[in-house]
């Protein structure tokens, strides 16, 4: 399982790749997959999506467990 640090960091280097990929400045969704239950509880989760939003790398944010 990846510490909170590594999962934040995991995010932003992911978006930040298909924002390069994608050649845009901000992706209209942010959908993660398969979140598992202490991840989906975890605030930091939220938080570190959060902050992607904050920084208008992002517009929505959406999880789904199937």
């Amino acid at each position: 399982r990846l510490s909170t640090s590594d999962l934040r960091d995991a995010l932003h280097k992911s978006v930040d790749a298909s924002r390069k990929v994608l050649q845009r400045d901000v992706i209209d969704l942010l959908q993660v997959h398969n979140l598992n239950t202490a991840d989906a509880a975890d605030p930091q989760v939220g938080e570190a999506m959060e902050s992607l939003r904050q920084q208008g790398k992002v517009r929505f944010l959406g999880a789904s467990v199937y």
